[in-house]
């Protein structure tokens, strides 16, 4: 006669399936704290964003920052990026921009400096430049350079052009797919700034960097 397994007793039933339980239930406690564990760096990543000020138009090289320039943004700077509260517009306004501020920049204070935006008799000409066309990709706002108006492609017999001295107003780096070579502001004097401009236009501006002393009412 064969013998059957016992039936297992109601209390027996009930223990096994709290067992079974057991490791679902420690899944599902798993889950919900890493949720929240989740949560709780996002609240902190969103809660750490500040309103600053931003650029709402371009600002060019030497322009005093007008107050319709500058608009607020909320954004969550990493450690090391310098920004202005946006209730301290007395730290821009009205200050000169030391190189192009495009539009949506967050503004820093190193951005601006003080004193007259452009000094009597002298004016600020823009330069796309190729590489070859500038001494260094070191260049730094202050340093006297020579302007040389070069020759045209294919023009053999001419002779490039002294277009007289100038000041690195401000260097960046052009923007773009494939961009390359930098976008120079030069503080020039006013009677050299259309050459000047005209040469950059046609790709024919050239700067030496040099020891000269800088244009009169540039220093």
């Amino acid at each position: 006669m064969a013998h059957g397994r016992a039936p297992m007793s109601t209390a027996t039933v009930a223990k096994l399936k709290r067992e079974r339980r057991v490791p679902w239930i420690a899944l599902g406690l798993l889950l919900v704290f890493g949720a929240g564990l989740g949560f709780a760096a996002w609240s902190r990543a969103t809660s750490s964003r500040s309103p600053v000020l931003v650029a709402v138009r371009d600002v060019a090289a030497g322009e005093a920052v007008p107050v319709e320039a500058v608009g607020t943004a909320d954004v969550g700077a990493g450690p090391g990026v310098h920004t202005i509260a946006a209730s301290d517009l007395e730290l821009v306004v009205g200050r000169m921009a030391r190189g192009p501020i495009p539009a949506g920049s967050v503004l820093s204070p190193d951005m601006v400096s003080d004193g007259d935006a452009v000094p009597a008799g002298q004016a600020v000409i823009g330069a796309v430049l190729e590489p070859g066309a500038y001494p260094t990709a070191a260049l730094r706002p202050g340093d006297p350079v020579r302007m040389v108006e070069a020759a045209a492609a294919g023009d053999l017999a001419a002779v490039p052009k002294e277009l007289g001295a100038g000041r690195v107003w401000a260097v960046t780096t052009p923007d773009g797919p494939g961009a390359n070579g930098l976008f120079v502001s030069l503080l020039v004097p006013e009677d050299q700034a259309a050459a000047a401009s005209n040469a950059a236009a046609r790709q024919q501006l050239r700067l030496v960097l040099t020891g000269d002393a800088m244009p009169d009412g540039a220093a």
